[in-house]
């Protein structure tokens, strides 16, 4: 059974399905469930019996004749019970939609066994014989005829009960999965979200230092600090709900921590400025291009840095590739952990999709990013 449920499953194609109707619902797995029942009860039935053995190789072919009448008994029932869930799935009559099926569906192939089955005068001699000493020939005939269908009938309402239960359960948890993945991305999503809210202490009151010094020195150049230390601050608080960002927020944020940290408070040159305009709407994690320019930056000097956005078109899915180091490599050690962070987060997001590459230890520092979707 539970073979034949991994069977259906794999071969159900949602695009074969019939999406209206009495018979919605009506798939590949249900041609299969008629196939596999006809074949195992005309085959394993016939194999069951002491006379087919010793018969004729002729005789045990002509035993498999009523194959199309079985398949098309299956068939029958299959539909009944396709029709009956659709019409009696709610409701107190949902108890009784297979029962109910079972009495249609033997009704219906009743009719269709007498109508090609022979008639009672061309059976054999014996077999008169021994319904002879029963009663009425053609009633017990015809009783035998119904019972045969009551009993395939069943069989087939019984199986395909069984097999959508299954093939429910397996959709159920599968979509339960899907709603799980969806939700811890939406978690990963928003503790990115909440980390761009997040000013670093030691930072903040460390440019407060810095621009309390710069006024006692050069008025200009205090002013300049503090007009980098509120862009800095506006940027870094999300002024939008959601658990995404854009380019253009996440290079607005980059500038403004760049240019608090540069020697007078002015941002330098960034290759970062020239990422092309159709880029800047393009969606993107928050709170992943700026902990990259912070790993980027020990040791070395905001002038060294380079950083990059573009896109990368493969053939499956377009990609945004991050692309952030400096041109100079310093003797001070660098914490790895920060990436491997952003790299768990991204992997939490995106699965085995993304990509990330780390230049080695005694080369310049660089690290290149990789999207997928941009966002």
């Amino acid at each position: 059974m539970n073979a034949i449920a991994s069977a259906v499953r794999i071969m159900d194609f949602s695009a074969s399905r019939i999406q209206r109707g009495i018979f919605s619902g009506l798939a590949i797995r249900h041609v299969i469930l008629a196939l596999a029942f006809t074949a195992g009860y005309d085959i394993l039935g016939q194999l069951g019996l002491p006379e087919f053995m010793d018969a004729s190789f002729a005789n045990r072919l002509y035993s498999f004749t009523k194959m199309p009448l079985h398949l098309a008994i299956a068939s029958i029932a299959i539909l009944a019970a396709i029709a009956c869930d659709n019409i009696l799935r709610s409701g107190a009559t949902r108890w009784i939609r297979y029962p109910i099926a079972v009495l249609i569906a033997t009704v219906v192939c009743g009719g269709l066994i007498e109508l090609l089955t022979p008639s009672v005068a061309e059976h054999g001699a014996k077999n008169l014989a021994a319904l002879a000493q029963l009663g009425d020939i053609q009633l017990l005939v015809a009783a035998k005829r119904l019972l045969t269908a009551l009993y395939m009938c069943t069989l087939v309402v019984a199986l395909h009960a069984v097999l959508e239960a299954k093939y429910g359960a397996s959709l159920a948890l599968h979509a339960a999965r899907l709603r799980a993945l969806v939700e811890q991305r939406d978690v990963c999503a928003a503790e990115l979200s909440a980390m761009q809210a997040r000013v670093d202490p030691e930072l903040l009151f460390e440019s407060l230092r810095l621009v309390d010094e710069a006024y006692a020195a050069d008025a200009a150049l205090g002013q300049a600090r503090l007009d980098a230390l509120i862009r800095f601050l506006r940027a870094a608080l999300p002024g939008k709900s959601g658990v995404t960002s854009t380019v253009r927020l996440e290079k607005e944020l980059v500038e403004a921590y760049v240019a608090l940290v540069a020697s007078d408070g002015r941002p330098p040159h960034l290759s970062f400025l020239q990422a092309s305009q159709d880029l800047l709407d393009e969606a993107m994690p928050p709170m992943i291009l700026l902990p990259l320019v912070r790993w980027a930056m020990v040791g070395a000097s905001t002038d060294d840095l380079t950083i990059s956005i573009g896109r990368h078109d493969a053939p499956s899915a377009a990609s945004l590739v991050l692309t952030v180091g400096s041109r100079v490599s310093t003797a001070t050690e660098r914490d790895d952990h920060e990436i491997d962070t952003i790299k768990e987060r991204l992997e939490c997001l995106y699965g085995d999709a993304v990509q990330v590459q780390v230049s080695a230890a005694n080369a310049p520092p660089l690290v290149v990013v990789e999207i997928p979707g941009g966002g």
